[in-house]
């Protein structure tokens, strides 16, 4: 055992800066889910598949990382650091666990449901480094690597992983209506924009949630507060800025309910 966690340091420090972004990871990401650890729910900053980050956009370029919507990450990176790592390091220290009895102390791929081999070998690449202090940071800060092709791991927080799918160069916004029957300035906006495409489906999959399991009378009282939700929202018009204030918002509200 000591062996191979000696073997995994020197994995981990095998490192190589690089210019800007490699193409594997450059490009167009969108996150199709939240994976958070089961065994450790008490400190849990955002829930399974939250719709706060389904569907947010990561985009990576040589000239910005950022979330499209300006939030959580966001930087000019002119650095990569390219670091040869295994997946078992990457979530043992990148996912801090607090210590209890009957839990082991190293989360592992498992705890995230992310299906790759703990003992396999990956690249992992720093984002938005915070600035270089007389301690090593990595992997406890923010990183990204490819599960598979088109599909990226992101650690988010000590308690958070995003997997996106890269978005491909033609696709269309996808919205949680048919954009074929969008009919009025707003519905149109929406179908116009990948970005409010995608906090609508937030919307709809937070409405969904927080009927969820309750009593007939919340329900109803949930329900109509969504209609009066989207007549404001409709008198944006198309107006971006004011639908998607109205939308994230509604977010937020729906997943304190």
């Amino acid at each position: 055992m000591a062996l191979a966690a000696t073997l995994a340091l020197i994995v981990a420090h095998a490192t190589q800066a690089m210019a800007g972004p490699p193409a594997e990871i450059a490009g167009t990401w969108d996150v199709e889910h939240v994976r958070v650890d089961d065994r450790d729910a008490l400190r849990w900053n955002f829930k399974p598949d939250d719709p706060q980050l389904v569907g947010r956009t990561l985009i990576i370029s040589s000239e910005k990382v950022r979330f499209e919507e300006g939030k959580a990450i966001g930087c000019v990176q002119n650095s990569w650091q390219l670091r040869r790592t295994t997946w078992s390091l990457l979530f043992s220290k990148g996912f801090a666990r607090a210590r209890r009895e009957g839990v082991r102390s190293n989360a592992v791929p498992t705890d995230y449901d992310t299906k790759v081999s703990a003992r396999g070998q990956t690249t992992a690449y720093e984002i938005c480094p915070p600035e270089k202090t007389a301690r090593n940071q990595f992997p406890n800060d923010h990183w990204v690597a490819l599960q598979e092709p088109g599909l990226l791991l992101l650690r988010l927080d000590d308690m958070t992983l995003l997997v996106l799918r890269r978005r491909e160069p033609n696709a269309a916004p996808k919205a949680s209506f048919d954009c074929q029957k969008a009919t009025t300035p707003t519905e149109k906006a929406i179908c116009a924009s990948h970005d409010l495409a995608s906090w609508d489906r937030s919307v709809a999959a937070a409405f969904r949630n927080a009927i969820q399991r309750r009593e007939p009378e919340e329900v109803a009282q949930i329900r109509a507060q969504q209609k009066a939700w989207l007549h404001e929202r409709d008198a944006c018009g198309a107006e971006t800025a004011c639908i998607d204030e109205h939308q994230w918002r509604r977010v937020e509200d729906l997943v304190q309910e």
